[in-house]
């Protein structure tokens, strides 16, 4: 309810690469305490057990700064980091973008 009411509206006010980075922000400073019980079933793959299918893709926290926040939240595996010899300046932007149809509806 307070995402949807309060939130989800002001983070779809800013650029969404600046709410990307708030989040990061926000995930890497606040500490998360999010756990429920987990009913589902392992998995195990190329050699590698995991305790569910759900994880975090590459890309969201490129520099890892909010590692305890990913398993906190509840995924059982986290994709972080880059990896090259020397920093790179990246993609202009908009580097991120929202579908026009996920827009918060107007109250």
């Amino acid at each position: 309810m307070i995402y949807e009411r309060v939130l989800r509206p002001l983070l779809f006010a800013l650029d969404p690469e600046t709410a990307h980075h708030l989040a990061l922000a926000y995930l890497r400073w606040a500490p998360v305490r999010f756990s429920r019980e987990n009913r589902a079933a392992p998995v195990s793959l190329f050699g590698l057990s995991f305790p569910h299918r759900i994880g975090l893709a590459a890309g969201f926290d490129k520099n890892g700064v909010a590692l305890p926040a990913w398993e906190a939240l509840g995924f059982a595996f986290a994709e972080i980091g880059t990896v090259t010899a020397q920093a790179q300046p990246g993609n202009p932007r908009p580097r991120i973008f929202r579908y026009p149809r996920d827009q918060p509806a107007r109250i």
